[in-house]
């Protein structure tokens, strides 16, 4: 005689109602044959099945522990009926937060909603085509960011000229000339082709020289460049200490809130999207530059950026300022992050693809069940639904795989090399797929083809990148932004014009927009003949016009008159002065040296001269 334990209703809640009937029908034929009806009942089982039957409420049942119960997870199927199907696994793993995972993978299933894409006309929108490659950058660095722009850097411009004429009346200083929406646009187009023409980091007078590229002085003088660059403001100083409270990128978000916005407008992303972080290179104070020792720069202001998985188009984007006012550590920030970067994306379908900084168990169920998207991600070894067959790597042969099955949720440990585990987790996969002469899983195959979304829009952004030396965290952080819309607007006009270049298609696409955005305010330069006076600034119109002007001197007659530097070459010295003075200048009649002390000036208005 066997002496039998009792099971609780809470221990066999993971049965299914068809396998409890049966199983209390079992047990009712054993207790006809037995005489004891006192609690404790011996009965003799013929054989191992009998062993393993066991007893609901008043019935009994064989030791659990023992006989070792299955426990049986629900899937989804076909039926029409409300019944629920249980698969039975051979074997189990068991993680630390008591996640089990089936080593077998369930019956075959219908599609589920997360699983199903739908979004039509993906890459870029309507209001993108036909559009030229100036229109196209325009939709993204739209004329509201500009207008505000240019609204606060003549503000400050105006707020500092009326200080320093206040404290010093003695010496009135002019007030700066206000910035226009043309000059801001050739502001623009000038940062655009020093970053296409790798000058970014040159000094700018030497951009100014006459062997450099004519745009940068055929566009506005090197003068005019630095008053631009020292005024240029994004947001209303006046109130940034109290948005400061809240938002420590208080200087910028405005209109990095409005670029995420032109963004999402004009390109439609396909079935992946690649989430991961991004790190701006500044080594000044900002309140939270951060460290990563694996990024190239090591310092800098750190994005997490959501992107087109196959063209990398820049999506939406979210800059990371650190602690929270309250200065309590934020937990579980992966799974936020890749939360309201995908809220975008939800109820479509989608596929998200991250590292192992994002991915979790919880995440992949949080956004199968409430967004309707997959995901699809390395896993860090240490969490805790991470059973340890699947983290431990020893003993194991190379090349070999071990998956795990839960909830519509499916985990793979891939042997790449001896004492190396690669952890991967995804709500796309439900097989036990396995590829190529090196037996990789399907899983790591879509995982390494679409994860590098946001590292080639950054590779790209660095190649050709605006960003010059600046001690001003928020100028430096809007050369990014200016990549960044620059970047998108090229990938957009590319799509939408695939045959336009072939070769070095971006450097060239920067060069023409930097041209488009500055012909305005060099066409307005030509015609002012004060500016043309100017050997420097009339050869950069005249080449990048194209002719020369009709008002100018003959080209070579100019250019006998001047040095290699495009100045006007030693006359000599001046007849007049005791001392020898070397001069440039000479008398219009007797055509002798003479400086400026001995010559005679006269002022004229620009129609009169």
């Amino acid at each position: 005689m066997e002496e039998i334990d009792w099971l609780t209703i809470e221990e066999l809640e993971v049965l299914c109602e068809d396998d409890r009937a049966v199983y209390e029908r079992r047990i009712r034929e054993l207790l006809a044959n037995s005489d004891n009806d006192d609690e404790d009942i011996d009965f003799t089982l013929d054989n191992e099945e009998e062993r393993s039957m066991y007893l609901v409420g008043d019935m009994e049942y064989s030791d659990a522990e023992e006989l070792q119960i299955p426990e049986f997870n629900s899937i989804e199927t076909d039926s029409d009926d409300d019944s629920e199907e249980f698969t039975e696994s051979s074997n189990e793993y068991k993680a630390r937060d008591d996640t089990i995972w089936l080593s077998e993978p369930a019956m075959p299933r219908k599609l589920l909603a997360h699983n199903v894409l739908r979004c039509s006309g993906i890459g870029p929108t309507r209001k993108t085509k036909g559009l030229s490659i100036l229109h196209t950058f325009k939709s993204l660095m739209s004329a509201e960011i500009c207008d505000i722009i240019i609204r606060e850097t003549n503000r400050k411009a105006k707020q500092y000229f009326d200080k320093v004429n206040t404290t010093n009346p003695s010496s009135i200083r002019s007030p700066m000339k206000p910035l226009t929406m043309s000059e801001l646009d050739s502001y623009l187009g000038i940062l655009l082709l020093a970053g296409a023409t790798h000058s970014n980091n040159v000094n700018s007078t030497d951009l100014w020289k006459t062997n450099a590229h004519p745009l940068f002085r055929a566009t506005m003088s090197l003068n005019r460049f630095w008053e631009i660059t020292r005024f240029i403001r994004f947001d209303d100083g006046r109130t940034r200490a109290d948005r400061k409270r809240n938002d420590k990128s208080a200087a910028i978000s405005e209109i990095f809130e409005m670029l995420n916005a032109n963004l999402r407008a004009g390109y439609v992303a396909g079935s992946n999207v690649t989430i991961d972080e991004q790190l701006f290179p500044y080594r000044g104070g900002t309140g939270f530059t951060q460290y990563i020792p694996s990024k190239p720069a090591k310092y800098g202001i750190k994005v997490w950026w959501a992107c087109d998985a196959a063209s990398s188009y820049p999506i939406s984007g979210q800059i990371y300022t650190g602690l929270a006012p309250s200065g309590q550590r934020e937990r579980n920030q992966g799974e936020r992050v890749v939360k309201e970067l995908s809220y975008i994306f939800r109820g479509s379908g989608r596929s998200i693809i991250c590292d192992n900084f994002f991915t979790s168990y919880n995440l992949a169920i949080s956004l199968m069940l409430d967004y309707k998207l997959a995901l699809l991600g390395t896993v860090n070894k240490r969490r805790t639904f991470v059973p340890n067959n699947f983290s431990n790597p020893k003993g194991r042969e190379v090349q070999s795989t071990v998956f795990g099955f839960s909830e519509n949720v499916t985990m793979c440990s891939y042997i790449p090399k001896k004492n190396r585990a690669v952890v991967l987790l995804s709500t796309i996969h439900y097989d036990k797929k396995i590829q190529g002469p090196k037996k990789k899983p399907q899983m790591i195959i879509d995982y390494n083809k679409f994860k590098g979304g946001v590292d080639s829009m950054d590779k790209c952004l660095s190649e050709y990148s605006t960003k010059r030396k600046t001690n001003r965290w928020p100028l430096a952080f809007f050369y990014n932004i200016l990549d960044i819309a620059a970047f998108a607007a090229y990938k957009i006009y590319i799509e939408n014009n695939p045959h336009t270049y072939e070769k070095n298609r971006r450097r060239l696409f920067l060069q023409e927009l930097s041209e488009q955005l500055a012909i305005a305010e060099i066409q307005s330069r030509s015609e002012n003949k004060q500016i043309m006076r100017h050997f420097g600034s009339r050869s950069g119109v005249e080449s990048i016009l194209g002719h020369p002007l009709l008002h100018s001197q003959n080209i070579q007659e100019v250019l006998e008159n001047r040095d290699a530097s495009g100045r006007i070459k030693h006359k000599g010295n001046c007849y007049l002065c005791k001392t020898k003075r070397s001069t440039r200048k000479a008398c219009e009649r007797c055509q002798k040296p003479v400086c400026g002390i001995h010559a005679v000036h006269i002022t004229r208005c620009n129609q009169c001269a």
